[in-house]
């Protein structure tokens, strides 16, 4: 070989550079590419662009969440398939409603589905209620873990700064009965109800069967009516009720209070989070006889307690959060005074955070 071709054949070697990121175990890899995901999609996926390392690992974390309309749904088969994405799919977040109504949409709904078996999450804006998912196949819906039905009219209503009367949909608990392994639903919008206590039909067969896995209820701009009540839910554990401030009106049913004063006794945490200018003069928790699993209590819209009401509370709550109303300027002084009283008082442990007052053991 002459001294020329030698020469140029080292010229056009390549000199392997150590990257940290890519030398990095897969395990670390994941974890610092869910931390690029969390703050920046885009940038995720210009990571997976470097090398197949990489790519690799972003993939999965780039598709674990589709997002849709139903229009669209049908033109999201034939995309799913030619990139082949169908097996990294763990959520399916329908974020606008359909014009038609859902009751003719559940033919398209099946078909993703079928064609992602690993979807845990489902996420549905509907424009009506909830009476067509009752006929979805319990096949597909056995391994939905997590179930958020929201309503376009919330939505919609989310700036109704002049508070007026605000429609609802119906939420039908017996309409969900097929989605058995739900352990977290949150309903945003809805009138809720359960009916099928009403129905002979239903009474004979597992209606309720959804119940037996569910543990988190979340409730976001929302009203309930009988028969429906939530310590009909055994498994129940954690519940989160709040409303915007759009929903105010709301807040003063009496459902609502009797929830709060009295919350089913198998609860472990309890979160009530209402506008700042609800200022509600009633208590929470101030009717509860048993509750000896609550652990967790979180309020926002409520006066200031005294410290009397702390010293009653059930010795098995070991954090309790208050919340002042951002809109009293006399309230972060009422919350120091309060809190240098309960140090001398309350059996619990206390700390400031701006306008929250943590108790905790």
């Amino acid at each position: 070989m002459s001294l020329t071709t030698q020469t140029m054949t080292n010229r056009h070697k390549r000199t392997r550079v150590l990257c940290p990121l890519v030398d990095s175990p897969y395990e670390v890899l994941g974890m610092i590419l869910s931390y690029v995901a969390d703050t920046s999609m885009v940038d995720l996926a210009a990571c997976s662009l470097t090398c197949r390392k990489v790519r690799s690992v972003s993939v999965p974390i780039l598709f674990r969440d589709i997002y849709c309309t139903w229009p669209l749904l049908p033109k999201l088969i034939p995309t799913l398939d030619q990139n082949s994405i169908t097996s990294h799919i763990r959520g399916l977040h329908i974020i606008k409603s359909s014009s038609w109504g859902e009751w003719h949409c559940d033919s398209e709904l099946v078909p993703v589905l079928k064609a992602c078996p690993r979807i845990i999450e489902l996420d549905l804006v509907l424009s009506g209620s909830s009476g067509w998912m009752k006929y979805v196949s319990p096949d597909l819906c056995a391994s939905i873990e997590t179930l958020v039905v929201r309503s376009q009219v919330s939505i919609n209503y989310k700036d109704n700064k002049a508070n007026t009367s605000v429609p609802f949909p119906q939420f039908d608990f017996g309409d969900i009965h097929k989605f058995a392994k739900v352990k977290t639903l949150t309903i945003q919008g809805f009138q809720i109800s359960d009916t099928s206590e009403l129905e002979e039909e239903s009474l004979s067969s597992d209606s309720h069967s959804v119940l037996e896995a569910l543990e988190s209820v979340h409730l976001v701009n929302s009203i309930w009516s009988y028969p429906f009540d939530f310590t009909d839910i055994d498994s129940l554990r954690h519940l989160s009720i709040s409303y915007s401030p759009s929903y105010l009106s709301y807040t003063y049913l009496e459902r609502l209070k009797s929830l709060a004063q009295g919350p089913p006794v198998n609860l472990t945490s309890l979160e009530l989070n209402l506008p700042d200018n609800a200022c509600k003069p009633w208590h929470a928790l101030s009717h509860i006889s048993n509750a000896s699993s609550l652990r967790q209590v979180e309020l926002r819209g409520f006066e200031l307690p005294s410290a009397d009401y702390f010293n009653s509370l059930p010795d098995s709550i070991n954090q309790f959060k208050v919340y002042t109303p951002y809109n009293d300027k006399r309230q972060p002084t009422d919350l120091v005074e309060l809190a240098g009283r309960l140090k001398a008082q309350c059996k619990y442990t206390i700390s400031l955070e701006d306008n929250c007052m943590v108790l905790y053991k």
